[in-house]
C-alpha cells in the first residue's frame, strides 16, 4: 500500500513491520526534535500532527513539510 505520508514523527512509514505504531503515535515525539512535535492540529492544539515528508503532487515529489 503506497502511502502519501512518508514520515510520521521522523519514523519512516515504509518500514511499517519495524515500529510500534500505536506508541509513535501517543508519544507525539519528533526524533529529529528529541521532544514533542510542534505541528499541532488547529482543533485539538494538544494533538500533534506529527507528518514530516509527505509525497505530493502528480509527479511524487517529496516535501518536507
Amino acid at each position: 500500500m503506497k502511502s502519501d505520508i512518508l514520515e510520521l514523527f521522523a519514523y519512516p512509514t515504509e518500514l511499517i513491520d519495524k515500529y510500534d505504531w500505536k506508541d509513535v503515535i501517543n508519544g507525539q515525539k519528533c526524533l529529529y526534535l528529541g521532544k514533542k512535535c510542534l505541528k499541532n492540529r488547529k482543533s485539538e492544539p494538544e494533538v500533534a500532527i506529527g507528518s514530516c515528508t509527505i509525497r505530493y503532487g502528480k509527479e511524487d515529489k517529496f516535501v518536507i513539510y
